[in-house]
């Protein structure tokens, strides 16, 4: 079975189909066995954009007296160190989050490939993939925005695939639209989102390229 994208202009009317070659995205990518591929691929990728934020300090990072705090036997309480002991509150953590904690997962790039194709014929095989022929000639939010109304977009939670910085300047202030270079966009992001509109012809097929 082969995936057919319908490329509308700005009125909605389908003026032409872009057919995807077997060879390069096929049916066969729909099984469920790929389901651990895409779960690995997506959680290699929230954990690198990931940011170690959280950071504590231990018992040697905090300024105070090391004097023992009590003697060790007799007082009726537990034994203690100094002030600094992690089994005091509000002292030092003894395992707590550190700054440079590394949560970087790497896969290799044939497994990456083939996550990102089967993501991609996910999103063919429900008819979610939309092309738009020819890029307006006014490229503003305003008009941005109006193209999504005439599509019925607009209510939707969609991607906006481009290949320049203008576009991308003027959807990404829309509510439920993700604006993502063609050249740097990610399974997640197919995903996460209902639809996908590719802004002209030129960009759906530079996009497919990158699986060839």
């Amino acid at each position: 079975m082969s995936f057919d994208i319908q490329i509308v202009d700005n009125s909605w009317k389908t003026v032409d189909t872009f057919s995807v070659d077997q060879s390069i995205i096929s049916s066969d990518l729909l099984d469920v066995k790929y389901n651990d591929l895409i779960y690995s691929f997506v959680r290699m990728q929230l954990n690198n954009a990931r940011n170690t934020i959280a950071s504590t300090k231990n018992r040697w990072e905090i300024r105070g007296s090391r004097k023992k705090l009590y003697k060790q036997k007799w007082t009726g309480s537990a034994r203690a160190w100094d002030m600094t002991s992690p089994t005091r509150r509000k002292w030092a953590v003894a395992f707590g989050p550190r700054y440079n904690a590394a949560y970087n997962v790497s896969m290799p790039k044939r497994l990456k490939q083939l996550a990102h194709k089967i993501a991609f014929a996910r999103i063919l095989s429900e008819k979610n993939v939309v092309c738009l022929q020819d890029s307006p000639s006014i490229i503003s939010t305003t008009s941005a925005n109006k193209i999504l109304s005439t599509l019925w977009l607009n209510n939707n939670k969609i991607i906006v695939a481009h290949n320049d910085k203008t576009s991308f300047l003027s959807y990404r202030n829309i509510s439920n639209v993700q604006a993502e270079n063609i050249h740097i966009m990610w399974p997640y992001e197919l995903l996460r989102n209902k639809k996908v509109l590719f802004i002209w012809k030129e960009s759906l097929i530079t996009y497919i390229k990158r699986f060839s």
